[in-house]
């Protein structure tokens, strides 16, 4: 009975021996299968089946789509895998005028890209260039020569410690009190050329014709536009009548000549 037992014994250990193989067996399989089958999805991927045949671009009036179409890294003939959306949109917004992006692929050829374009609202002398910022601060783009200014200009802000590159920002108490401003202005209100911040305290607009509007500081402006626009509009219905200067720092005693 002894020796029966312990072949038993040795029979269970062989067989779990064998279990084992067995089991390593099909992992080592099912390693080379998964292997195989990332190759394989790695080479079809990159095969002419994906290969981009057309980059469609939208949302863009002041970028040219060859820019934006560099930027995100994709190319025609290039593999749509070549490129994620998301590191695209991260390339697309280095762009000054590019405020947002997306990306999107279209099995089996094609890469959508729309953005969104910050809109210019105001120039700035930086000495030898005028600067064209958005309602941020931020750069969108320098002149060397401005043939029409359809923009208001801001003065009195220091710009001699500040980078003026495109895509930097200007940042600082004038600025955001022009831009505060701007902001505030009605759609229809396009009369304003000129807005000086040398004194945040003293803010002096100027119309096209050349009013000079006296604010005080930047509070209660939609207050302060009613009282000098209301002067204004009436100013230009008696034509005879030519005003040089409205005072609006105290708005509800508006002075005028």
């Amino acid at each position: 009975m002894q020796v029966n037992r312990q072949k038993e014994i040795t029979d269970i250990r062989e067989y779990r021996a064998r279990r084992r193989r067995a089991g390593s067996t099909r992992w080592i399989l099912l390693l080379v299968l998964l292997v195989a089958c990332l190759f394989a999805g790695y080479f079809f991927a990159r095969s002419d089946f994906f290969a981009v045949a057309h980059i469609e671009v939208s949302g863009n009036d002041h970028i040219a789509s060859e820019r934006l179409i560099e930027l995100s890294g994709f190319q025609i003939g290039g593999s749509l895998f070549a490129v994620t959306p998301r590191y695209a949109e991260e390339w697309l917004r280095v762009e000054p005028r590019v405020k947002s992006a997306e990306v999107r692929r279209v099995w089996p050829d094609t890469v959508l890209i729309e953005v969104e374009e910050r809109q210019p609202v105001a120039l700035l002398n930086a000495g030898l260039v005028m600067i064209e910022i958005d309602a941020e601060g931020r750069i969108l783009a320098r002149y060397y020569v401005i043939s029409e200014m359809d923009l208001p200009l801001i003065s009195g802000v220091d710009l001699s410690e500040t980078p003026t590159s495109a895509g930097s920002w200007i940042e600082g108490e004038g600025i955001d009190a022009a831009l505060e401003i701007l902001r505030s202005l009605p759609a229809d209100a396009a009369d304003i050329g000129e807005i000086d911040v040398t004194n945040t305290q003293y803010i002096k607009l100027y119309t096209m014709n050349g009013t000079e509007i006296r604010l005080g500081d930047s509070t209660d402006f939609a207050a302060k536009y009613l009282a000098y626009s209301t002067i204004l509009d009436d100013a230009q219905r008696n034509s005879d009548r030519l005003i040089h200067y409205i005072d609006v720092s105290i708005y509800t005693k508006p002075v005028f000549y």
